[in-house]
């Protein structure tokens, strides 16, 4: 009869007994909620490439690839030098020093760009120079001087430009401002200027802001991609951050513990494996779990492209949407599903025990509880002998 009493309990044992999470039915509930604090959504092939394919963060499409190194002009506080020449003496500028071929020049000392853009120049007045070329302001110059030197020609030289820089800060290794040159300077030409990351470019995030725009993309994607290492621009600012991407996995994996990506492109396949993998004897391969905050934009994409529209979305919380991504891997397909799904940072795997793993407690609850019982009984039938 004790026997039958506990075997009756089975059930009740082991819906009470601790375990290392939320089991199946817990989680998959919540989508029957009138008010779910989560939406759960079944990872397939379709799921993972609407995912795959939402485009990320793009220098290129913020700021244009452009079509080659930009042009630098004349900018406001860089020092400039005109050196006028005439065709014989007898001119404004013909008691100059040096002689070239007979004909006479003067270099005027050098002068910072004024504020208002203009340099002084005898004989002419202001010339307004910022924002144009050196060969636009020497054409203005001889046009300036036409009627009263002869022959002039001008040759107009940045001696010190300041205006045509950009400022690299954050985690690199020589932080600085770096000016640019003639023949155009990329994005990963700037930073190896001033030593590089101090991270490994997996770790490592750029983020570049210019005329009031900010993108940010990882160092190793500027690497990967040649499409993201733009041309900079004069007055860019460019921020170089370390800041490493993490998962978390728990449940019936292998290992349980919070792992680094070590590349920027991590796959769910990859994480399990890198926890260990599933563990044979506890884990449920038809219930592996990805918890995380969804951005809206990609959740109504997502929400698109399952099949009867999805389920009822949970109302958006400050971090995105929480969605709990489930896949099956007892069926092969979820291998590949599993292949295209990349992980993001502060992501968390969990696995699900099998029922049985329950079950299997709770039974050993039960014979644990009987056998102490028959040895009671034993004795007491001595003891009565």
């Amino acid at each position: 009869m004790r026997f039958l009493v506990l075997l009756a309990l089975v059930p009740v044992l082991a819906g009470c007994l601790p375990s290392s999470g939320p089991n199946r039915s817990a989680i998959l509930s919540e989508n029957e909620s009138a008010a779910p604090q989560f939406t759960v959504i079944a990872l397939n092939q379709t799921i993972s490439e609407v995912l795959a394919s939402q485009p990320a963060d793009s220098l290129a499409a913020t700021f244009g690839i452009g079509g080659g190194s930009p042009n630098l002009t004349i900018g406001v506080g860089d020092e400039v030098v005109v050196t006028i020449f005439e065709a014989a003496a007898g001119g404004l500028f013909s008691g100059g020093p040096g002689s070239v071929g007979g004909s006479k020049s003067v270099s005027l000392p050098p002068q910072p760009v004024a504020r208002d853009g203009t340099l002084s120049i005898p004989y002419v007045g202001r010339v307004s120079v910022a924002g144009r070329a050196p060969e636009q302001v020497s054409e203005a110059i001889v046009a300036a001087l036409k009627d009263k030197a002869i022959e002039p020609q001008v040759v107009v030289t940045v001696a010190r430009p300041v205006s045509t820089f950009v400022t690299v800060a954050g985690d690199v290794v020589k932080p600085s401002r770096v000016p640019l040159s003639l023949g155009g300077d990329r994005l990963l030409d700037v930073i190896a200027t001033l030593g590089g990351s101090r991270a490994p470019d997996y770790d490592s995030f750029v983020r570049l802001t210019r005329d009031g725009r900010s993108a940010t993309v990882s160092l190793a994607r500027i690497v990967r991609d040649p499409g993201q290492n733009i041309y900079v621009r004069p007055g860019d600012l460019i921020y170089v951050f370390i800041e490493p991407q993490t998962f978390t996995a728990f449940g019936a994996t292998a290992r349980n513990a919070t792992f680094p990506f070590q590349t920027d492109r991590l796959t769910l396949v990859q994480a399990v494996g890198r926890a260990g993998g599933l563990l044979d004897i506890r884990a449920d391969p038809s219930s592996v779990f990805v918890f995380r905050y969804e951005d809206p934009k990609m959740y109504q994409l997502i929400h698109a492209a399952q099949i009867g529209g999805g389920n009822r979305a949970p109302a958006p919380e400050a971090a995105g949407i929480p969605v709990v991504y489930k896949l099956n891997l007892k069926d092969p397909v979820g291998l590949f599903s599993a292949q295209r799904f990349l992980m993001r940072d502060n992501d968390i795997i969990y696995v699900s025990n099998a029922s049985a793993v329950s079950l299997r407690k709770a039974l050993g609850i039960v014979a644990g509880s009987l056998g102490p019982a028959n040895t009671a009984t034993a004795i007491q039938d001595r003891l009565s002998d």
